[in-house]
């Protein structure tokens, strides 16, 4: 019964010369500086995920590719119409720019985990000069405690780890003892 009277609405409304969902809505269109602004923002969104993909800092990745679906979410809302305001846009704006600082800061993280691998490996042992110390995996103190006595002087050279935030990274914490530049005593901290 049910199709029969959706069959008669049909007849009747082409009788009339009107048809029944044959025409489409227009699809939305932006404003074209809208337009220029979504498009600019979608080119940087699949750049900031694609040079993501190469970080390998988990803690930065993580909240990065958070910072991606939400930039995903808000350039929908906006090309859908759902939400062109100002407001909007601004929100977008201030996602985006977060979201390229973590990836910067991932990229430079990478790198600084490139660079200390590359300069600080190998391990100490007594016997060593300060200069060679520097050339394995302990590299440069935090701080250094230098005492001058009147026949010698000794350095306290400290470490803690610095980078403990980046993936990729051995870096010891103790204390190296030096007496007139040569490491006499190492105090490693489990």
């Amino acid at each position: 019964m049910r199709a029969f009277v959706i069959s008669a609405l049909s007849l009747s409304l082409s009788a009339v010369g009107l048809s029944a969902c044959t025409t489409q809505p227009k699809p939305f269109q932006l404003a074209p500086e809208t337009q220029k602004t979504v498009d600019s923002a979608d080119a940087l969104l699949s750049q900031a995920a694609d040079t993501l993909t190469k970080c390998n800092q988990p803690g930065y990745k993580a909240v990065a590719e958070a910072d991606i679906g939400l930039v995903r979410v808000e350039i929908g809302t906006i090309r859908s119409g759902l939400d062109t305001s100002d407001a909007q846009l601004q929100s977008l704006d201030a996602n985006l720019k977060r979201l390229v600082g973590y990836v910067a800061q991932c990229e430079q993280a990478d790198a600084a985990v490139q660079q200390h691998n590359a300069t600080c490996v190998g391990d100490v042992h007594t016997g060593m000069t300060q200069s060679q110390v520097q050339t394995t995996m302990w590299c440069a103190p935090n701080h250094v405690k230098r005492t001058e006595r009147a026949d010698h002087v000794e350095e306290q050279w400290i470490y803690k780890p610095r980078y403990q935030k980046l993936a990729g990274i051995t870096q010891p914490n103790g204390y190296l003892f030096f007496k007139d530049g040569i490491l006499v005593e190492i105090q490693r901290i489990e």
